[in-house]
């Protein structure tokens, strides 16, 4: 075999050399005289069996080469086929966190006051958190039985400034009031409207006798009960009627979007032609938020799968880039470095954010807070003066108006 041969010409050679090298150091010691050696080469042949055992065998591989060039591949390629889908999420994911008019958003700044012109304009000034927080433990141990304390003083926090708003020129003015610093800034909303025509029909209410609410409630009823499942109370309508679209043409040739929402029977439409109202910010917003799969397929249908198409090439993404890092021997450590610090940030920001957000009691969207096992409490029970003069039973509504998180810039 060439192999062999080859392997058994350079181990000769290797022994010759050798040789050649002992010799000329000897004879520094001793005369060349004194000294009888035997300079004809000797070369020890070696059969294929030696050879094998001598030489070592290439570790295998976890990864077949043609695998690692398939995920190589798979992941450029999807790289530029989502490219669209990849750049309208992470577009659409920075203006939904920033709502100024400096990113096309409707938020415009007016007016920002420090806690100096605050207290000038207004009185209004800072308020100690603890302060408050200790307040209300004072008053639930004044009505109930049982003895709170505060548990951390310091680990007080404010969910949002306060904002109060009132009707503008142009569209909603907010005063957010901070009650940490004593500060104050002003801000309007403003929603573009465009002109639109509307249609004759416009808010018109026309029963029909194919689908009545009333009588589905009722068959979807008694398939519940066709079925055996238990339920309790009676049907009722989803969060959104279906709506059924299309366009109508008048006598004059115009085009007419109709839609005609099945729950109510209320009819309205704009004029096919008009503009929609929807601007760069205002599309790739309600694209981004467009999600679950209609009961129809259609355009949206195809939308919803390739942003599934997307989320998945992501995590494709990330598997991938690791197992094409892991083959680049020289960037192991450093790479280790980098895994090990993403995780660690990543493990603090995910468990505060999710901390944050579970804080609270848990509830269903529209549901009220659950009840006390003991049953209501004293607090709960009072009751205030109603505009009649009578007494009524307070409701949990937010009377400072506007609470919410600070819209950015």
């Amino acid at each position: 075999m060439p192999v062999i041969r080859a392997a058994q010409y350079t181990i000769s050679q290797w022994q010759i050399t050798n040789i050649d090298f002992r010799r000329q150091f000897d004879d520094e010691i001793q005369p060349s005289s004194e000294l009888e050696m035997d300079t004809e080469p000797k070369t020890k042949v070696i059969d294929a069996s030696q050879l094998q055992s001598a030489v070592k065998a290439p570790r295998r591989r976890l990864i077949s080469p043609r695998l690692q060039k398939f995920i190589r591949r798979t992941h450029m390629y999807l790289g530029l086929l989502l490219i669209p889908w990849v750049i309208l999420f992470g577009v659409s994911g920075f203006l939904f966190n920033h709502g100024s008019n400096t990113f096309g958003g409707p938020i415009r700044y007016l007016a920002h006051l420090s806690p100096e012109e605050s207290a000038d304009a207004a009185g209004f000034a800072a308020v100690g958190l603890d302060t408050v927080v200790q307040e209300v433990v004072t008053k639930i141990n004044e009505e109930l039985e049982d003895e709170f304390q505060l548990a951390d003083p310091k680990a007080i926090q404010l969910t949002s400034n306060i904002r109060f708003s009132a009707k503008g020129e142009k569209g909603d003015v907010t005063v957010a009031l901070d009650p940490v610093d004593g500060s104050a800034e002003i801000y309007t909303v403003e929603f573009s409207r465009p002109e639109q025509t509307r249609p004759s029909f416009n808010g018109q209410k026309i029963p029909n006798d194919a689908l009545k609410p009333d009588e589905l409630k009722k068959k979807a009823a008694r398939i519940l009960e066709a079925k055996e499942i238990k339920f309790s109370g009676s049907m009722r309508s989803g969060r959104r009627s279906p709506e059924l679209r299309f366009q109508l043409k008048d006598q004059n040739g115009k085009l007419w979007n109709t839609v005609y929402n099945l729950g109510n029977g209320q009819l309205s439409g704009r004029g096919g032609e008009d503009d929609n109202g929807m601007n760069f910010r205002t599309a790739v917003l309600r694209l981004h938020m467009t999600h679950n799969y209609p009961d129809q397929k259609n355009a949206r249908w195809f939308w919803v799968l390739l942003a599934d198409t997307t989320a998945i090439t992501l995590v494709f993404w990330g598997i991938s880039g690791l197992i094409m890092w892991w083959q680049i021997k020289p960037s192991r450590v450093l790479g280790l470095g980098a895994i090990t610090v993403a995780a660690i940030i990543g493990f603090g920001v995910f468990s505060g954010a999710l901390w944050e957000i579970g804080f609270g009691p848990s509830r269903s969207r529209g549901s009220s807070p659950p009840a006390s096992k003991s049953g209501p409490s004293k607090v709960s029970q009072k009751r205030t003066d109603g505009p009649s003069g009578g007494s009524q039973r307070a409701k949990p509504t937010d009377t400072m108006g506007g609470l919410g998180d600070r819209p950015k810039n």
